[in-house]
């Protein structure tokens, strides 16, 4: 049940994120701007299984759609998205934050 839990917490997640426009700033003091990003890597943890690669795969498919940037699981892109669960996070909690070098990790 717990696992079940993080599974519908990381796609309500995915969800949410998906909706977030792609631009990003080419500096971290600037949020936004209208050039849009073009590429997007998807970084998920070493030890990644099944359910959390076909997360990243409905989570690229909406980016794509909603946007028209093209995603990839790997490291090269403007924008840098690093993806994993954190179980300390009490169930249906998330986080967004800065990470290393203007990565975003979820």
């Amino acid at each position: 049940m717990k696992v079940l839990n993080r599974v519908r917490s990381v796609w309500l997640l995915l969800f949410l994120v998906a909706c977030i426009s792609t631009t990003y700033g080419k500096e971290q003091s600037e949020a936004f701007t209208n050039d849009p990003v073009k590429t997007i890597a998807i970084n998920l943890p070493k030890d990644a299984g099944k359910i959390i690669k076909n997360i990243a795969s409905v989570f690229i498919a909406r980016i794509e759609q909603r946007s028209g940037a093209k995603a990839r699981i790997g490291t090269k892109g403007e924008l840098k998205i690093e993806l994993s669960i954190d179980t300390s996070i009490e169930n249906d909690g998330f986080q967004i934050v800065n990470g290393v070098e203007g990565c975003i990790s979820i």
